[in-house]
């Protein structure tokens, strides 16, 4: 795990635990295809086909090392430094016993599923899972405190994102990328 793969799964704690406990949301690290809430091991790599049981107990957020670019700045032996980790999100539709309502009747109501019951978590719109996962890296995005030795972050970006479509209907996924942009000391 990277300091930068940790630091992001850290920033998810707040959102993971503002989820209603018959939606629970969990925190991967891809790299290590670690849980951090259960300790239990999964690859979001895996096909989808393979991994709804996982998805009928909540819905994922994974977190992994993407690229690593340096170039060297002035005459000591000092770097610009770009680290960039890459954020999955995914979920299963209530229908298939998943934990995602993209109608929006997860805050009760006449719905689908009837008066008050809470059928999942918003998805991917302005008032959804998405967006409080990245709510919560906006609120660190100057001089964010990544524990590196060596190196110190003047900003992040949240960028490339978008939801991706699968083949399988029920699956939700949602992509986007976490830039650091700092300096790095060398020895």
């Amino acid at each position: 795990m990277t300091a930068e793969v940790d630091w992001v799964l850290e920033q998810f704690e707040s959102v993971v635990d503002a989820q209603p406990d018959s939606h629970p949301l969990y925190r991967v690290d891809r790299d290590q295809s670690h849980v951090y809430e259960t300790g239990e091991d999964l690859d979001m790599q895996t096909p989808i086909r393979e991994r709804t049981g996982e998805l009928k107990k909540a819905n994922y957020v994974g977190v992994s090392h993407a690229d690593t670019s340096t170039s060297p700045i002035g005459t000591e032996f000092d770097l610009e430094v770009e680290r960039i980790v890459s954020v999955r999100v995914e979920g299963l539709h209530h229908s298939e016993w998943g934990h995602v309502d993209p109608a929006g009747y997860g805050g009760g109501g006449y719905g689908a599923g009837g008066y008050g019951v809470n059928l999942g978590a918003r998805f991917d719109d302005a008032t959804g899972l998405v967006a409080d996962l990245q709510a919560a890296l906006w609120t660190e995005r100057q001089w964010p405190n990544v524990p590196r030795d060596g190196t110190e972050y003047t900003h992040l970006l949240v960028r490339d994102y978008g939801p991706r479509l699968d083949e399988y209907g029920d699956y939700y996924r949602y992509d986007f990328e976490v830039l650091f942009d700092g300096f790095e000391d060398l020895p």
